[in-house]
């Protein structure tokens, strides 16, 4: 099972309705010391010799248990922090920008306190023993005011790029076009920096972290003007009012 590089113990539950075997495994290799690698794989390729060996004993195999929709609709009921995650990803999908963000989430019954060390969420159509916070809905990145800031910027400067790209001559009109749409462009040796200015708050994102799509690098908008061929000339004095048309239809606003 383990390739006789790892010391492992079984144990028989025998105090339960139904028997069966629990598997402890000693992660560290007797040979080289190195960790063992525990991934999906192999625990379904140790769940298959189970399987297997309870097939040749004629015990039954059990099946893993899928969640029902009845099952489901109680564990959203009773989960706060799955319910709270669904309200914030549906306002975040339906607010113009951080600000709206925040004054639409009182339609959703939903209370964001930003003014302590730890950002807290309360919904108040639900009995709540206490209030949520930011760090409990994802470990690996917590629900701070920052993370909600800077995903909106990500979607801001994104249209912005969207928009301009296709309208504008060359790479010196972006950089002065952009402007006009509060955002600036730093052009670094290999990397971009974008900074964003919105109702008096600056956030500033790097490529890197900009898009799943393009990298948005020097390289990209190198390459991107010298494939283009020649666009019609764009009225500047329209750009705001043309910019602001564009975004409107394709985000939903409530």
């Amino acid at each position: 099972m383990t390739g006789g590089n790892f010391r492992f113990i079984v144990t028989t539950h025998t105090d339960k309705p139904h028997l069966h075997n629990h598997i402890l495994i000693n992660s560290v290799d007797l040979n080289s010391q190195k960790k063992l690698k525990w991934d999906f794989a192999q625990e379904r390729n140790l769940r298959l010799i189970s399987d297997q060996l309870a097939k040749e004993a004629g015990v039954q195999i059990i099946t893993p248990n899928r969640y029902s929709h009845e099952k489901f609709v109680t564990y959203r009921k009773s989960n706060h922090k799955f319910e709270l995650k669904q309200r914030l990803y549906f306002l975040m999908e339906n607010s113009k920008n951080f600000d709206d963000f925040l004054s639409k989430a009182e339609a959703l019954n939903v209370q964001i306190d930003f003014s302590r060390k730890y950002a807290r969420f309360l919904m108040t159509d639900i009995p709540m023993k206490q209030d949520i916070r930011g760090k409990q809905l994802d470990k690996r990145q917590p629900y701070i005011e920052e993370y909600f800031r800077e995903q909106f910027a990500k979607r801001a400067i994104e249209q912005r790029l969207d928009f301009l790209l296709s309208r504008v001559r060359d790479l010196s009109q972006l950089l002065e076009f952009v402007q006009e749409l509060n955002l600036t462009i730093s052009l670094k040796q290999k990397h971009v920096a974008f900074t964003l200015t919105e109702n008096g708050h600056s956030i500033t994102v790097n490529n890197q972290k900009l898009s799943s799509k393009n990298l948005y690098d020097v390289q990209f908008f190198e390459s991107y003007f010298e494939k283009r061929g020649e666009v019609p000339a764009i009225d500047q004095s329209q750009l705001i009012s043309d910019f602001d048309r564009v975004v409107r239809k394709k985000i939903r606003i409530t």
